[in-house]
């Protein structure tokens, strides 16, 4: 059965995932996406697009 989420349970989902994805890496880049309704089994429906940042190599031209 489906049913409509609130914005607490939205915004404690993109926290949760967003802790995880630090966890493994602080540096990550992350956007994460949940969908108003839930499935049929109730689970909520999220979409997580990651992406690691970029590391700056040290550059010894500006002192790095």
């Amino acid at each position: 059965m489906q049913r409509l989420l609130t914005e607490f349970e939205k915004a404690q989902i993109i926290e949760r995932e967003w802790a995880k994805a630090r966890a493994k890496n602080p540096n990550v880049v992350m956007r994460v996406d949940v969908q108003d309704e839930t499935d049929e089994s109730e689970k909520p429906k999220v979409s997580v697009v990651i992406a690691l940042a970029a590391r700056r190599a040290a550059n010894p031209k500006n002192g790095g």
